[in-house]
């Protein structure tokens, strides 16, 4: 019996194996252009979001119809978060650390946060100083940059989880999930606040979550998930009413970064996205590796600007119901493809330079004598 056991279980891992070696294929070839839709999905997801809570608009102004508008259109924004984390574990729980990438990403970060304050000068926003250009340096230390920090900060320690997922069987996977789920989601969406307020835990359990989904092979149809994923929607709005309208000592919390019902609709729209037939688009795939340059770009400091001062959110809320409904629509496809505009320049003008320059240098430090010390100091060390 035992013997049979172990047998299933080597069995069940080379299945997995052989499916995370087709994945990788498939990635290293062509990212799946599915999952690159629904990327651009999650950050039209935030700007919505953006739109309404960043634009000072008064709730209590608002006709019934307008206040619906808004309520529906804001409340997606940290699903939005949820699938862009989700999505980072995905690809990343099968890959190796690439330290390039992670340079990268901090260099995009710096660009924009620099570039921006140089730009607030320009305009008249801000009086140069020395000292705040260098705080503009130091974005990532900032509170204000919270998705920014906890996002690279993933990106670091995402070496160290892959060590633990390759070192985990299955069961052990799914425990990890499970009980997570439970103490770090379910419980704090009953009690806000419960081991809750530092969002890098829960972008490590949606990594946990997200790497759960692309090793092992779901025994649930295409339907179901779409099922779910519609069931989940309707149960969310449903108890987003209830807790309106009826006061309750303890209130299940919703629309929330760390909500359940939020990991649901993004575990289904993950799962659905690995299930329906893989394409490949070029386009769609090289717009959509702008969308974390999307988010540097429009959720600035400075975001009085954007939403007040340049689009007046809160004076179209007040208008008809489809005039603040076009102007939102219109104002988020703004927003959205100028940020993609904006990303593509610098990549095609400064990132690709760089690149050339950082395999230079890397090639160069391969080849030296110091590489070769540190090389054999690390190998004794481990």
């Amino acid at each position: 019996m035992k013997y049979a056991t172990i047998l299933t279980d080597r069995q069940t891992d080379r299945q997995t194996d052989r499916q995370t070696d087709a994945d990788s294929l498939i990635t290293r070839r062509e990212r799946n252009t599915n999952f690159e839709w629904l990327r651009i999905l999650a950050m039209i997801m935030i700007i919505f979001h953006h739109y309404c809570v960043h634009g000072q608009i008064d709730l209590t102004e608002m006709g019934f119809i307008n206040k619906a508008i808004y309520y529906f259109f804001s409340s997606y924004g940290k699903l939005g978060v949820v699938i862009f984390v989700m999505l980072a574990g995905y690809f990343s729980c099968t890959s190796k650390f690439n330290l390039k990438r992670l340079m990268f990403l901090w260099l995009e970060v710096f660009f924009y946060s620099v570039l921006w304050y140089v730009v607030s000068c320009f305009i008249g926003i801000e009086t140069f100083q020395i000292k705040k250009l260098l705080i503009s340096f130091s974005v990532l230390l900032s509170s204000k940059y919270w998705f920014f920090t906890c996002y690279i900060a993933l990106s670091i320690i995402s070496p160290l989880l892959n060590i633990i997922i390759k070192n985990t069987t299955q069961k052990q996977h799914f425990i990890i999930c499970i009980v997570g789920g439970l103490v770090y989601s379910f419980i704090a969406s009953v009690r806000y606040g419960f081991l809750y307020g530092n969002e890098l835990i829960t972008f490590i359990y949606l990594y946990m979550v997200a790497a759960y989904i692309r090793l092992y092979d779901g025994k649930h149809s295409l339907r179901f998930d779409i099922v779910g994923l519609i069931v989940v929607f309707i149960a969310e709005w449903c108890i987003r009413l209830f807790n309106k309208y009826i006061q309750l000592p303890l209130s299940f919390s919703t629309f929330a970064i760390h909500s359940t019902t939020t990991l649901f609709i993004g575990v289904f729209l993950i799962s659905i996205c690995k299930k329906i037939k893989p394409h490949y688009s070029k386009f769609i795939n090289y717009v959509a590796a702008s969308t974390f340059g999307v988010y540097l770009i429009h959720d600035s400091m400075y975001r009085k600007v954007l939403w007040v001062d340049i689009f007046n959110n809160s004076a179209y809320a007040q208008k008809s119901f489809y005039l603040f409904a076009l102007h939102m629509l219109i104002t988020v496809i703004i927003v959205f493809i100028s940020c993609v505009i904006i990303d593509i320049i610098r990549r095609e003008l400064l990132e690709k330079q760089l690149s050339k320059l950082y395999d230079f240098c890397y090639q160069k430090i391969i080849k030296s004598k110091i590489h070769d010390a540190v090389k054999t100091l690390l190998d004794k060390l481990i």
